[in-house]
């Protein structure tokens, strides 16, 4: 197994003998960005054995998130497990450094190998030999999880991380993970999200990326539905939200009910996506829960939950949007 090496590079100053190795690189198909803009920060990544670099990862880094600008591996070492090792090597870095949004984009028939690692599309629609538009939602939460074959053998169990696939339960102990463990289920939703939250000053509510997220859906598919309950819908009413700004605008998608003045108490928080996943969280002053991107017994289990706060609760009043 070929000895992998990590190097940060800020402002493309690459060593020369790494720089022309990567040039020679297969040059037929890619000409890295390695001279363009000296402005900019880097990272590069290479995998190499005996001195020889057998592939490279080439990112270019922003304030709060990255852009993928090559991965490429040397043609007489494809099939190997090469690409998915150093991608794995490239994620963990990303995440070491406090980059938690990767951007990239690749060539239709790449799009499978980036779905592995919980890439999402973010194009509604591809003409043939398009280049695909992804993202990585959360690279913190995808490179906590991925297993050490991964790092070792480039080797990902089939369906890892994806929604309706995966019956592995991710359990989270604080409210960072709790978010990441969000963005990356609700980035995969086609059809159904449902959210309960303490207020509108839900962390979950206040994220751009799951606003994002809920974006997509509502507009991929014209029957999708997006219920947002809440235990209090007066605590930050008045103040921007993007999910509750989004919500106002697309009404005939969303539907905000309160529990305010029913009676009843919050005693678990819940999240639910499409028909086989949910999150399940102890309380709102609790950290400790868990997710599963497919179990439908559990599913049905929250969302009798769901359904049993839902019927009592009240359309949020101090929510509504406003017909001028």
């Amino acid at each position: 197994m070929p000895i992998i090496k990590l190097s940060q590079y800020p402002k493309y100053s690459l060593p020369l003998d790494i720089k022309g190795q990567i040039n020679q690189l297969h040059r037929a198909h890619v000409v890295p960005e390695l001279h363009d803009d000296e402005r900019r920060n880097a990272l590069i990544c290479t995998l190499s054995q005996d001195g020889k670099v057998l592939a490279f990862s080439e990112l270019d880094l922003r304030e709060n998130q990255a852009r993928l600008v090559n991965l490429v591996v040397s043609t007489s070492q494809r099939q190997k497990g090469l690409g998915s090792i150093l991608f794995t090597h490239t994620l963990r870095k990303l995440s070491s450094l406090g980059h938690d949004l990767l951007h990239l984009q690749c060539e239709p028939h790449q799009a499978s190998f980036f779905e592995r690692f919980a890439c999402i599309s973010l194009d509604s629609d591809t003409r043939p030999g398009q280049l695909i538009s992804m993202a990585l939602p959360s690279v913190r939460f995808v490179a906590q999880h991925l297993p050490q074959s991964a790092l070792t053998k480039g080797k990902i169990p089939d369906g890892m991380l994806q929604l309706g696939s995966d019956s592995t339960s991710y359990h989270f102990h604080s409210e960072a993970d709790y978010l990441d463990l969000h963005k990356v289920m609700l980035s995969q939703a086609r059809k159904r999200i449902w959210l309960l939250c303490e207020s509108t000053q839900s962390a979950l509510l206040q994220d751009q990326t799951i606003s994002d997220a809920l974006q997509r859906m509502v507009r991929r598919h014209p029957q999708a539905e997006v219920r947002i309950l809440l235990a209090n819908d007066k605590a930050g009413a008045g103040y921007y939200n993007p999910c509750i700004n989004l919500a106002q605008r697309l009404s005939s998608y969303f539907e905000i009910r309160t529990m305010q003045n029913t009676g009843l108490k919050m005693k678990e928080m819940v999240t639910l996506i499409d028909f086989n996943a949910s999150i399940f969280r102890k309380g709102p002053q609790e950290a400790g829960g868990f997710g599963c991107f497919y179990n439908r017994l559990l599913y049905e289990r929250m969302r009798a939950n769901y359904e049993h706060h839902w019927q009592f609760a009240k359309p949020s009043q101090q929510l509504r949007r406003l017909a001028i």
